[in-house]
């Protein structure tokens, strides 16, 4: 069911603002495009591309780990948003709650 994979993240777009704390520095987030079906991992944080070419990021937990296997994602090697502290400012507060509610 590819619904239940987007379910476990967070999709981002071109043109989201990034908050990198540890330096104080925001970004405008820019997303190249990648194979459908595929997902790399950075520092526990997954990111995935749906059938459809959209890009999700989530904790890279069990949960994520069999929904990607059951349905078929490849992995591959692309940069991982939001993999190395820094976060989406408009979702922050969703970004928070899919790391307090994933479970490992």
């Amino acid at each position: 069911m590819e619904s239940n994979v987007r379910k476990l993240g967070l999709e981002v777009k071109n043109g989201m603002h990034v908050y990198w704390p540890q330096s104080q520095y925001l970004e405008t987030l820019q997303i190249s495009e990648h194979t459908p079906k595929t997902y790399s991992v950075n520092f526990n944080v997954c990111a995935w591309v749906t059938e459809d070419g959209k890009v999700f990021v989530g904790p890279y937990c069990p949960a994520l780990k069999k929904m990607l296997s059951d349905e078929k994602y490849t992995r591959d090697n692309f940069p991982v948003p939001f993999s190395d502290w820094h976060y989406p400012c408009e979702l922050h507060d969703e970004w928070d709650a899919l790391w307090a509610n994933a479970e490992w």
